[in-house]
């Protein structure tokens, strides 16, 4: 997909993430480092927003991330909406913020 984040947005993406880094995250802490595979699920119908910029954020960590929807898509209760691959610690770091 074409990157549709001015320089800017991702400026402002990065240090959200770095703030977010600063706090301890115990689960990340406690687990051993592992390759996983992850979905991001909508737990209601919804309409979605922030896909690019959660895409980036997880991309920042090298977690390889697939959007099944687009920005602006009404989605069903229970539909994956992000597929996510890369370290367990990675995504850890990134889902709260992502």
């Amino acid at each position: 997909m074409k990157d549709k984040l001015s320089h800017e947005m991702k400026e402002q993406l990065r240090a959200l993430l770095a703030q977010d880094l600063g706090r301890a995250d115990l689960t990340s802490d406690i687990v051993p480092v592992k390759k996983v595979r992850a979905k991001i699920i909508a737990n209601e119908p919804c309409t979605l927003a922030g896909l690019e910029e959660a895409a980036y954020l997880f991309g920042l960590k090298a977690v390889k991330c697939t959007r099944k929807f687009k920005d602006g898509e009404k989605v069903r209760a229970n539909k994956a909406v992000l597929l996510l691959r890369g370290q367990n610690k990675s995504i850890f770091n990134v889902e709260r913020t992502a």
